[in-house]
């Protein structure tokens, strides 16, 4: 199997290369086609990989020369996965269906939930029956979500959050470490929990609440 990652979040990157080795046993064979020239990237000085990962670094234009490859996004945050993707897509057609979904073997998803396209399952996470995750959800180490709930695209699940059960969470929304969301609480697009944060209420779209119990801070204006 052949797999392009688009984009170079270098924390990213450790990840991904961390998970297809659980899954595999070994990295596939890989390239990493960048979406900013090297200069740009902050994150470029970062080391993500050991000395044994073999992969291959090419500049966008190049993408599209293995129309086959399966696809990865080379970034975890929603916005930032939104951005590449939409980068990439202008350069041509990109199917969902070519995008990998990961799931670590230390995850635990029942047959029952559904993940959509480009999605990422760290160790640890414990997903309930009839979850649905919709395309490019990021869900981090020790995270759990109940049954029936929902979390649109783009969405990143910090380390050590609670999803109860039957809750809707909107897309590109950022749930925070340790976050605590109670049962069948809907939360809006664009929408931020603050770290440790408990929400018992709905939150609307385009806000972030932090405490306990959880309250609107101020607007989303930047993610």
């Amino acid at each position: 199997m052949s797999i392009d990652i688009l984009g170079h979040d270098n924390y990213a990157l450790a990840i991904q290369f961390d998970l297809l080795k659980a899954i595999h046993g070994h990295l596939p064979s890989l390239r990493i086609i960048s979406n900013l020239p090297a200069v740009e990237n902050p994150l470029r000085d970062v080391p993500f990989y050991l000395p044994g990962d073999v992969f291959e670094s090419l500049e966008a234009a190049k993408w599209r020369d293995k129309p086959d490859a399966k696809l990865l996004l080379g970034a975890m945050t929603g916005k930032t996965m939104l951005r590449i993707h939409d980068f990439f897509n202008r350069l041509g057609d990109l199917s969902p269906s070519r995008f990998l979904t990961l799931v670590h073997p230390a995850a635990v998803v029942p047959e029952s939930a559904q993940l959509g396209h480009g999605c990422t399952i760290e160790p640890g996470v414990v997903i309930s029956s009839f979850t649905n995750l919709a395309d490019f959800v990021w869900v981090k180490r020790q995270a759990s979500i109940g049954h029936h709930t929902r979390i649109a695209s783009f969405t990143n699940i910090n380390p050590g959050v609670t999803i109860a059960s039957g809750c809707q969470i909107g897309s590109q929304c950022l749930i925070g470490a340790g976050a605590t969301i109670s049962d069948k609480i809907r939360i809006g697009d664009r929408s931020i929990v603050g770290a440790g944060a408990v929400v018992i209420h709905d939150v609307p779209e385009g806000k972030i609440v932090v405490g306990n119990p959880a309250k609107v801070l101020r607007d989303n204006d930047n993610y």
